[in-house]
């Protein structure tokens, strides 16, 4: 069309209104505007029922915690909780477990067990990757086994794969076999699987070293970006990327940042400043500093058990149990859950948690009530006696003199201000008894490193945590006694060794339990800790979040056991 012909067009468009009367102009612009609003209501009436608002891959997600990233490595049963929720995140397993406590597949499509429970074949997914491109195989598993049981990596796991042998089958098959029949196997199952290609250059005496273990490389949900630290190396900062060639459903949320905080305290202020999305506390008067409309709050019972371990070769005392029953008896267990927990949590008196398999309150002596006079008297009765100035003595003869020695503890806590508080009321009440005690608080980086894998203390404040599948033999196994092994308690005695032994191997669950129950009698008869407390948890999150679905965790990092289903952003999409 000519340019002349277009501006004939126009004239004769513009001139077309002036045919019309004024009202009739009007009374045509009031249809216009009828027939457009009502063909957009047509138009979004037909959207909105042929579309549906499902989660848009987008947004972050924003989480508040207080220790700091160390081992990022599924090696090591880490005791820092921030290495554990990274590992889950990061890394992936055989098998995992959903929402509702079930054993489900990760890297195994699926797993076949033989008639007796001694044989496991794992079938793998052929299109799982790592971070870094890389196709997941069976090769990635036998080397992850491998080093568990390797001694030279100090694995605590190895005792979990004592006496079981893997063989690769093919590239995407792996067969565990055991010597004998195993019922916590499943939880073996779910340990996170390493990179051979990677790992395999690391000599295991470097293994701790390796900037791997800040900036690992896995084939989980979730990828690592960026890790920001301040002048004095402390991250405070630890940032994660979706993966978005995850071979299941890729997760919803595009990233995840933790933002690292000195106290309790100054995450409630983060949380309501908005730095921040979710948050875990133990303290329910915390969770009143929030507010309560812009939140979710989903309380849980973690399997965990907090309690004074008492070093038997490093203070000869603890060594008699009528010596332990003393110490035990001076606590005040309603002190600590009142003050410290505002009575959010279950006050305990044996090795094993309420809720728990193998738990029976009716097994042990649930009555834990505070008895200095009775504390007062067996002390005595060792010749632990106050001197004038009300400090527990006891008087030793060396040759012709008479040395006089004080009952002096060291008790050392990780520096969280739970624990610190409860540090604070045991040294008080153990002081009303006359026993002078020196709390020493390590930086919860260090401890392991510094305090408990050297077992450099008297006392010690500490949780352990049970796995789905409970087995104590980490814990309280005397062969676990030596580092790497988990026997913080220094606690050896031939028949827990023979009952843990037995259990292990025990398929009938009745009896297992019943086995369990005998441990937990002579563990708490003997005082082979000082049992405190099993502290409730609470996950308070933004209700901008939503997707969440949390039923049953065993350890707090359970909690993102299902986080692909978790979202900030929707979007509309065809219906099918």
């Amino acid at each position: 069309m000519t340019k002349a012909k277009i501006i004939f067009w126009l004239r004769r468009i513009l001139y077309f209104p002036r045919l019309f009367s004024q009202n009739e102009r009007i009374l045509l612009f009031l249809l216009g505007v009828i027939f457009f609003a009502s063909a957009g209501t047509f138009s979004a009436s037909f959207i909105l029922k042929r579309t549906v608002i499902v989660p848009a891959r987008a947004g972050i997600f924003r989480e508040g915690l207080l220790k700091q990233p160390h081992l990022i490595n599924p090696l090591y049963l880490s005791n820092n909780d921030t290495d554990r929720d990274l590992v889950n995140l990061l890394f992936s397993s055989l098998i995992t477990y959903d929402s509702g406590g079930r054993a489900v597949g990760d890297l195994a499509e699926r797993w076949e067990a033989s008639s007796d429970n001694t044989e496991f074949t794992f079938y793998l997914t052929k299109n799982a990757s790592w971070h870094d491109g890389i196709p997941v195989t069976a090769e990635d598993v036998m080397f992850t086994v491998r080093a568990i049981q390797n001694p030279e990596y100090k694995s605590p796991l190895r005792q979990n794969w004592q006496g079981v042998s893997a063989e690769k089958i093919d590239d995407y098959t792996v067969r565990f076999i055991l010597q004998q029949p195993y019922p916590s196997f499943m939880e073996n199952a779910a340990v996170g699987i390493l990179p051979e290609h990677l790992w395999g250059r690391v000599l295991p005496e470097n293994t701790l070293l390796t900037d791997l273990n800040l900036k690992p490389v896995g084939s989980g949900k979730y990828v690592f970006d960026e890790l920001k630290q301040n002048s004095a190396n402390a991250v405070t900062k630890y940032i994660l990327k979706a993966n978005t060639n995850y071979y299941r459903h890729a997760a919803n949320l595009a990233s995840i940042e933790f933002s690292f905080y000195d106290s309790g305290e100054a995450l409630i202020e983060a949380f309501k400043k908005n730095e921040i999305d979710a948050v875990s506390l133990q303290n329910p008067e915390k969770i009143n500093l929030l507010r309560k409309e812009e939140i979710t709050i989903y309380p849980l019972r973690l399997l965990r058990v907090f309690a004074v371990f008492l070093n038997t070769q490093n203070f000869d005392a603890f060594q008699e149990s009528g010596i332990r029953k003393a110490l035990s008896l001076a606590i005040s267990r309603t002190e600590i859950i009142d003050s410290v927990f505002g009575g959010a949590a279950s006050e305990i008196n044996s090795p094993f948690p309420p809720g728990v398999f193998g738990h029976e309150l009716e097994t042990v002596d649930s009555k834990n009530l505070r008895d200095t006079d009775e504390s007062s008297a067996l002390l005595s009765k060792f010749g632990w006696n106050r001197n004038d100035d009300g400090i527990l003595i006891k008087k030793e003869k060396k040759g012709k003199s008479t040395d006089e020695r004080e009952f002096a503890i060291t008790l050392v806590t990780p520096d969280i201000p739970e624990l610190t508080r409860t540090a604070d009321i045991i040294q008080k009440n153990w002081g009303e008894i006359g026993i002078k005690t020196k709390v020493v608080i390590a930086a919860v980086t260090d401890l392991e490193k510094d305090i408990i894998r050297p077992r450099a203390y008297d006392a010690l404040i500490f949780g352990e945590v049970l796995g789905h599948e409970p087995d104590p033999f980490a814990f309280w196994h005397s062969s676990q006694i030596r580092d790497p092994g988990l026997n913080i308690a220094m606690f050896s005695n031939t028949k827990i060794d023979r009952i843990l032994e037995d259990a292990r191997r025990e398929p009938d669950a009745e009896e297992r339990k019943k086995k369990y129950q005998e441990f937990q009698r002579i563990v708490t008869e003997q005082y082979g800790a000082l049992f405190l407390y099993s502290p409730n948890y609470y996950y308070a999150v933004r209700n901008t979040v939503k997707g969440i679905d949390l039923q049953n965790i065993v350890v707090a990092s359970d909690r993102f056991n299902e986080i692909d289903t978790w979202y900030v952003k929707t979007k509309r999409t065809w219906k099918k």
